[in-house]
């Protein structure tokens, strides 16, 4: 059998078995020896094949970290695995070279799909140094207990990003690193990489973890600056962690002090074998304003991307949401659901949150004339939002009879109070605008808005009058009047 090399730089259709056959190969050797199904997922899977010439192969790994992995562990076991394949597809002799593409992993033929829910960044408070203590136990976030692995709804365009982020957790072998988490906003990167953090925390609670946001990360610096408390910075974020966790990167574009001092911390860890996770909604070098240095490691890093969620992903997210808040509610209106809101997880949560609100509203069940009012004035895929900042805005003022002006205000009058965190919360679940942007329209901070929605999702959770409350206002939002 002779293997052709086609325009693409693929394997051609007669030379199409062989990697197939490698993978089963590799499947029935290593995962009883080496390889749990997770990292083989992991590690295996999102490798392609093409053809450099008729009787040369290339293994493409999605990035230069990934590659570098492959080479220092599976090189043998994949090489022996190719050409023992080859010659049972009656090719007698094949070339293995290994090598990693520079884009972005959707832009590959044949790429595996790889990998935000709301951020809820988490830090371990600093143990008191003199005042520093103080500095970061205020700045202490709480993570949001939901987001596990077990909660992940895993999908094609996911698929990569969640395995990946469980063999990061989980292989001993990999015990240093950078994972990059990246996705536009509303897909799961900070569902997952709070997932590693509750994972790591269940198996090694011995292990100390360090949860930011860099909008966290650099405030924090200011301050330790401001204050001269750099060296207890310094040692809490380079000698007092195990595992950094950093949300956000893009934020720190054109800041380059806080990137010079995330670059050595990075540094630092990296050389102390410890692992590292960032996230971002631009692949690095994407990132404006990002120094050469900085971006360096960064493109060097295990860079998992996750896609918008397909038609079978939002249907099992749907399933899912409807199951937890205990609607009962027909298939086909699932996939009407599914089928007209297809822009983010969030406005999905947020539909089904909708059609629970109207069916206690009318005390009828969900059928698809209820799921067409309901999700009428949700965004589509064309980008179109009747429900945004402003109108949510307006929405508060007119429910609690308060001015913008008396929302963007410091007043902290109950019923000021009340309609902020209210508007708060409603835009993060019904937007999926970011939490800089939410907290400048209620003239608050991120951090400020951040500690508003994870109260909110609390009380939501617990107290059914809130419950009631939340519901009622999703439901008047989301009808089409609105």
């Amino acid at each position: 059998m002779e293997i052709q090399h086609d325009g693409a730089g693929e394997l051609s259709s007669a030379a199409g078995p062989l990697w197939p056959e490698a993978k089963k190969l590799l499947s029935d050797r290593l995962m009883p020896r080496t390889l749990s199904p997770q990292l083989y997922s992991a590690w295996i899977e999102p490798l392609h094949v093409r053809m450099a010439a008729p009787d040369a192969v290339e293994i493409v790994s999605p990035n230069e970290f990934f590659h570098r992995y492959v080479l220092g562990h599976y090189r043998k076991e994949i090489e022996e695995a190719l050409r023992e394949g080859a010659m049972s597809l009656g090719i007698t002799e094949l070339k293995v070279t290994f090598t990693f593409s520079v884009r972005p992993p959707q832009e590959l033929p044949h790429e595996m799909p790889h990998p935000e829910f709301s951020i809820r960044p988490f830090t371990a408070p600093m143990p008191a140094r003199g005042g520093s203590g103080d500095l970061f136990a205020r700045h202490a976030l709480a993570l949001n207990r939901s987001f596990t692995f077990a909660n992940f709804v895993v999908g094609n365009p996911n698929r990569m990003a969640h395995t990946t982020a469980r063999a990061f957790s989980d292989d001993p072998e990999m015990s240093t690193g950078i994972l990059f988490l990246q996705s536009e906003n509303g897909l799961g990167k900070s569902h997952l990489s709070q997932a590693l953090v509750h994972h790591v925390r269940e198996h090694s609670p011995e292990s100390s973890v360090l949860y930011v946001t860099a909008e966290h990360f650099t405030n924090l610096m200011t301050m330790s600056l401001n204050r001269r408390l750099m060296d207890d910075f310094k040692r809490r974020f380079r000698e007092d962690c195990d595992i950094l966790m950093v949300e956000d990167v893009t934020f720190l574009s054109g800041k380059e002090r806080i990137q010079d001092e995330l670059r050595m911390t990075l540094d630092s860890l990296l050389n102390r074998g410890k692992k590292i996770v960032l996230t971002s909604t631009r692949p690095p070098r994407q990132i404006p304003g990002l120094n050469r240095a900085l971006r360096s490691r960064m493109n060097s890093s295990l860079i998992a991307h996750i896609g918008p969620p397909d038609f079978d992903t939002r249907l099992k997210i749907l399933d899912r949401k409807a199951t937890s808040e205990g609607l009962r509610i027909d298939r086909k209106v699932l996939e009407f659901i599914a089928d007209r809101v297809t822009s983010d997880v969030r406005l999905l949560e947020a539909s089904i949150a909708s059609v629970k609100a109207t069916v206690r509203a009318s005390g009828r069940p969900a059928d698809l004339d209820m799921a067409t009012d309901c999700v009428g004035s949700l965004p589509t895929s064309d980008g179109h939002s009747p429900i945004n900042l402003d109108s949510i805005l307006k929405f508060v003022c007119r429910t609690f009879n308060v001015t913008e002006e008396d929302l963007a205000s410091q007043s902290r009058l109950k019923r000021h109070s009340e309609a902020r965190r209210i508007g708060i919360y409603l835009s993060r679940r019904l937007t999926g605008k970011t939490l800089v942007e939410i907290g400048k329209l209620y003239g608050r901070r991120h951090s400020s808005a951040l500690y508003t929605i994870n109260k909110m999702d609390e009380e939501y959770r617990d107290d059914p009058r809130i419950t009631r409350q939340v519901d009622y206002y999703i439901g008047e939002l989301t009808r089409p009047r609105y």
